[in-house]
């Protein structure tokens, strides 16, 4: 199902034998069945800014993991970003800021890619793994 430590989920609607929710922008659904092995805390909208840390905020020589995408970031743009190897554990780094601040060079599987602040704000990151 795509499901891993950290996930960041919305739950939609439990209607006993089924649980659908959206996670990581793709909407899901769970047997109840397979549901109760997955564990699942509720945090509130405080929690969830601290712990959704954008790349966006990493400055050069820094090193972070990629928690998960925005559900904001859909369609084309996330598949881009996919492709790119920006997906859950992958280790991202700063490489460089351009001079006007944008864009900004990330190494990632070995390979520098530049992104946009705005693109860089719908990747979630944690910097201990």
């Amino acid at each position: 199902m795509g499901l891993y430590p950290g996930m960041m989920l919305y739950i939609v609607s439990n209607d006993g034998n089924r649980i659908k929710f959206v996670g990581d922008g793709e909407e899901a659904v769970l047997a109840s069945g397979l549901a109760e092995n997955v564990t699942v805390v509720k945090i509130n909208d405080d929690e969830y800014s601290e712990s959704g840390k954008r790349l966006s905020s990493l400055q050069p020589g820094q090193t972070a993991y990629v928690s998960g995408l925005s559900p904001s970031c859909r369609g084309l743009e996330r598949r881009r970003l996919m492709d790119l190897g920006i997906v859950p554990g992958t280790k991202v780094s700063v490489m460089m800021k351009s001079p006007g601040g944008e864009p900004t060079a990330y190494n990632v599987l070995g390979a520098g890619i530049a992104l946009r602040k705005k693109q860089a704000d719908n990747i979630f990151i944690i910097e201990n793994i």
